[in-house]
Formats: C-alpha cells, structure tokens, sequence
C-alpha cells in the first residue's frame, strides 16, 4: 500500500541520513 511505501522511504532516510529524518516528517 502507498503507507507502506512511505513507512519503508523513511525508515530508509532515517537510517542513511538521520538528520534530515526531521525535516521529511
């Protein structure tokens, strides 16, 4: 589902770049 793939885009963003994790949520 289109929730699932933004759950798995941001657990990706915060593990590659924790400190724009911020700015995307």
């Amino acid at each position: 589902t289109l929730e699932e793939l933004v759950n798995h885009f941001r657990a990706i963003c915060c593990s590659l770049v924790p400190s724009h994790d911020e700015l995307l949520l």
